[in-house]
């Protein structure tokens, strides 16, 4: 969980900059044990998250400067630098909030119209910022937040900003949704839902005053277009590690429930449980793939490649439903009808209810009391729409990694089926996908 930096010091494995596959995947397994250890797969925004953002911006941190526009960005780079040895030195936790409120979508003046975050006044030692941000996971819980955008058509220059602040500072308001998880839970009865609760919520910045060292990039729709993405490739591996953690876990408890009701000696039942663990299987060769297909960052940094940890979480996005939907409808009624936790000691009768083909009721009883936590109650239901969401929706996943794939008739992908068809390339015909992929793909690394 800890390695000695360059200066001699023991430091958690969140703040290792890794400079090959080996120390990758030994940042691999500090995310999964951490994934393992609290909320069991279901907090998706542990510190180690949220701050391997940081990861491309110490990386590479120039093209946040030169890209700035509209403002003498001279320093922004070093500004990068110095914060992430703050952050090193401290231990922080640096949260994002990146989501930008709802508008209009059918018309794209609409984002100029919104209550985005944005920029109201620059002063000479830093600018004032107003708006919200739609959606941040703990915040309430972290030291600094990460403020960022996700481009949109119609964006304006003075809605994107990369910056970081206090979550103390005056003028920020959190203001969080209704807990899914209370206070005084049993354990035994809820033994996932009295983990607690990570808590999303809205940020409201009231005229926040931002110094000039705490901001990294200003005023540039294009760029922020184009290689923030780079941003959150660290954030959605670690999505997709989790997403092994969780599958696993489901894959475990089918085990479980078809051994504890006898299902596993039925062909038919076996054949859906076996539809599960290849599931899960598959979103860890989704992983695997990612590691070994890395490449080394302009920074040199090993960096897992992220067109395939994309395609894997997509996969997940778009079977997950369904798998869980097995696994409920395989524990059946017991998964919602169950004794509290006492009732066992006042009717003997209950243990040889629920024992199926184990020898403890209680123990089968225990299965499906996560069944239940995970996928039939609040708690469980904002986990699902966290992955659906949070981590982009799945529409955005397409668009995104098409961004930055040879998503174009002209280009390498088509190579072999033009030399099989007899078609040549098309000289100096490169299409708007094209240039981006290009794009995207210079500031991702050096070599493939």
């Amino acid at each position: 969980m800890t390695f000695v930096d360059p200066d001699g010091v023991r430091r958690a494995k969140m703040w290792l900059l890794h400079r090959s596959k080996e120390e990758l995947l030994e940042r691999e397994r500090y995310h999964e044990t951490l994934y393992r250890m609290f909320g069991r797969s279901f907090f998706a925004r542990l510190p180690d998250v949220n701050n391997s953002l940081f990861l491309t911006y110490i990386d590479d941190p120039a093209p946040w400067e030169e890209n700035s526009i509209g403002v003498d960005a001279t320093g922004f780079a070093d500004n990068i630098r110095r914060f992430w040895q703050r952050m090193v030195a401290e231990d922080l936790n640096v949260a994002p909030a990146v989501i930008d409120p709802p508008v209009d979508r059918s018309r794209p003046e609409a984002e100029a119209e919104s209550p985005n975050c944005r920029v109201v006044e620059h002063r000479e030692d830093g600018i004032v910022i107003s708006g919200v941000k739609a959606v941040g996971t703990g915040s309430a819980f972290a030291d600094w937040l990460m403020v960022g955008v996700f481009w949109r058509p119609g964006m304006p220059g003075d809605q994107v900003m990369y910056l970081v602040l206090p979550v103390n500072a005056p003028g920020v308001s959190i203001v969080s949704r209704e807990a899914a998880s209370r206070e005084g839970l049993s354990t035994a009865e809820h033994p996932l839902m009295a983990l607690g609760d990570e808590m999303d919520n809205m940020i409201i910045f009231d005229d926040v005053f931002i110094p000039r060292e705490h901001i990294f990039h200003l005023g540039n729709p294009e760029h922020a277009m184009y290689y923030p993405q780079r941003l959150f490739d660290w954030l959605h591996w670690a999505d997709l590690i989790r997403f092994g953690v969780k599958t696993e876990l489901i894959a475990g408890l089918a085990l479980l429930v078809g051994d504890g009701s006898g299902l596993l000696k039925i062909p038919a039942t076996a054949a859906r449980i076996a539809d599960i663990i290849r599931f899960r299987e598959t979103i860890r060769a989704f992983n695997v793939a990612a590691d070994e297909t890395g490449f080394t960052t302009p920074g040199g940094m090993y960096k897992p490649n992220n067109i395939l940890l994309d395609f894997g979480r997509a996969f997940y996005q778009q079977h997950a439903k369904d798998i869980i939907h097995e696994l409920v409808d395989l524990s059946g009624r017991s998964a919602i009808i169950q004794p509290a936790a006492q009732d066992f000691d006042r009717f003997g009768v209950l243990a040889t209810m629920f024992q199926g083909a184990w020898k403890d009721g209680r123990d089968r009883l225990k299965v499906f009391r996560i069944v239940r936590d995970m996928f039939l109650s609040d708690w469980g239901d904002r986990g699902r729409m966290f992955d659906q969401f949070n981590g982009t929706p799945l529409n955005t996943i397409r668009m995104l990694t098409m961004m930055r794939t040879e998503f174009h008739p002209n280009g390498p992908l088509t190579a072999f089926a033009r030399e099989v068809c007899g078609i040549p390339l098309v000289e100096g015909q490169e299409s708007v996908k094209a240039q981006i992929a290009a794009y995207a793909k210079a500031q991702d690394a050096a070599t493939r």
